[in-house]
């Protein structure tokens, strides 16, 4: 639930608003765990282009991990912090390969499980 949001460009600063944040709800995000919930805060830094593409490309992968089951993993594997590591350097490895080195940003991500 949402109480409220609010965003400021400040354009005599800023040309574009280099900042987002991201709401997705439990079961609308593509994990399988029906009772987590994603939200995050992405800070862009030079630009709009790594925000944009986090937009589309974190959350997915943050899900494509958490759901990935594989019983031959060492049990630290299975560890969610390992997991969320390991979706944050596919998504930068993806950014490089997309190209996007000019701009950068800083994120936070909580998961809520119900």
């Amino acid at each position: 639930m949402i109480v409220s949001t609010a965003e400021e460009m400040n354009p005599s600063k800023r040309s574009t608003m280099e900042d987002c944040h991201v709401v997705h709800e439990q079961g609308s995000w593509g994990c399988k765990d029906d009772h987590m919930s994603c939200v995050g805060v992405y800070d862009g830094h030079g630009g709009r282009d790594m925000v944009d593409f986090l937009e589309e490309a974190l959350v997915p992968n943050i899900a494509q991990e958490l759901n990935y089951k594989d019983p031959t993993l060492m049990e630290h594997d299975n560890d969610i912090l390992i997991r969320l590591e390991r979706a944050f350097l596919l998504t930068d490895i993806q950014s490089r390969m997309a190209g996007l080195v000019t701009s950068g940003a800083t994120v936070a991500i909580c998961l809520i499980k119900k």
